[in-house]
């Protein structure tokens, strides 16, 4: 301590400031020249280097280390780890691109599942896990959401760019791994017979890359209105390659299906079920008009089909009201759904109904008129 003292004292005498690094180099260079003994013999050159510099500016280090004292490995270890860290730190960039891999592999589970038409989906596929492909899958799906996972709370703890907390081609990555993985973790969730899967399954991650996706778009918006953000879904060519927009769309349905079930076995607070099956008819179509939902949906053995069915029979009981035809039922029940792949804009233009020049009363009325007069003529 005198010895720190008295190079402090010196460096006053030389500058009103005192110069740490300076103080620190001549006690260095006076221990290392006067006694090289603390050392033992260290062979680990990085443990040595450290010891030296501690010892240099700290007599107590020095004597803790002739007693066997810990001090000094147990610094040597916390700067390890530290350079370890470091090491290892979570780089997004290199791991980008094997995640597209794997979401291509899904892809191609999603067109296995079609199976030509004649198969279930993949919601609908992994949710009944019946296949040896559907027990793989999982695999991809815990890579992928680990990764994303990571990649979103790092961005919400020190944001990519200023004032966007994803550059555009991890926002876009991440949407694309919503549309594609989310519903496969809704297939779970329901599967185990729970509900409700938005306000209490869905994870915190999902949320925050559609949150960003939406923030983007509006600014997009703002700035340049006749980009459409770059994402015009009814300029689209090809309608079969559609993934669903809405990430959550099966997590709809399957609440549709509870409630179309509960309406029909009665019970109470049946105008709040109706008011929410009549919302969820507005949503449906919503998407269906503007292409952003996948042809998959439209297969009879999936789960919207099957809510679409067990829809009908209510219907049929007028649960829904005497005269229930919304722009989605009347979709549905002509079969225009069946071209949905096609693209054409005609598929939604509503058959137009005739009338005749006369209401039938009236026709009625005025032959009996004219065969009167006939007959009085006579």
């Amino acid at each position: 301590m005198e010895l720190l003292m008295s190079e402090i004292a010196f460096g006053n005498q030389e500058s009103q400031s005192v110069n740490y690094k300076t103080v620190i180099q001549r006690l260095e260079q006076r221990l290392i020249r006067n006694d090289w003994s603390w050392l033992n013999g260290e062979e680990d050159s990085y443990k040595a280097g450290v010891t030296t510099q501690v010892i240099a500016v700290s007599l107590e280090a020095r004597q803790q280390l002739n007693e066997g004292g810990p001090l000094i490995d147990e610094i040597i270890e916390c700067e390890r780890d530290i350079i370890r860290q470091r090491r290892e730190a979570f780089d997004p960039a290199k791991q980008l691109g094997q995640m597209k891999v794997y979401l291509t592999l899904l892809e191609w589970y999603m067109k296995v599942c079609k199976a030509n038409g004649q198969g279930p989906g993949y919601y609908d596929s992994f949710k009944s896990a019946r296949e040896r492909r559907d027990n793989g899958v999982d695999k991809y799906k815990t890579i992928l959401s680990d990764y994303w996972e990571r990649v979103v709370k790092e961005a919400e703890k020190k944001p990519q760019i200023w004032g966007k907390p994803l550059r555009r081609r991890y926002l876009f990555g991440g949407t694309n791994y919503c549309r594609i993985v989310e519903p496969l973790d809704i297939g779970e969730y329901y599967k185990r017979g729970r509900k409700d899967y938005i306000n209490r399954g869905r994870s915190k991650h999902y949320k925050l890359l559609e949150d960003w996706l939406g923030d983007h778009l509006k600014n997009s918006l703002k700035n340049n209105p006749k980009d459409e953000a770059g994402l015009s879904d009814s300029k689209l060519k090809n309608i079969e390659s559609i993934v669903t927009k809405d990430s959550c769309f099966w997590a709809r349905v399957e609440e549709a299906i509870r409630l179309s079930r509960l309406l029909e076995s009665g019970g109470t607070s049946n105008r709040s079920k109706i008011a929410n099956l009549m919302e969820f008819e507005e949503y449906v179509m919503g998407l269906i008009k503007e292409y952003k939902v996948s042809p998959d949906i439209f297969l009879e053995k999936s789960s919207y089909m099957q809510w679409w069915r067990e829809y009908v029979q209510i219907l049929e009981k007028q649960m829904m009201g005497d005269s229930h035809n919304s722009q989605l039922v009347a979709f549905m029940r002509e079969g225009r759904y069946k071209n949905y792949a096609e693209g054409s804009p005609s598929m939604f233009q509503e058959v137009a109904k005739i009338s005749p020049p006369f209401p039938p009363r009236c026709l009625t009325l005025s032959l009996l008129l004219v065969l009167s007069l006939f007959h009085f003529s006579k």
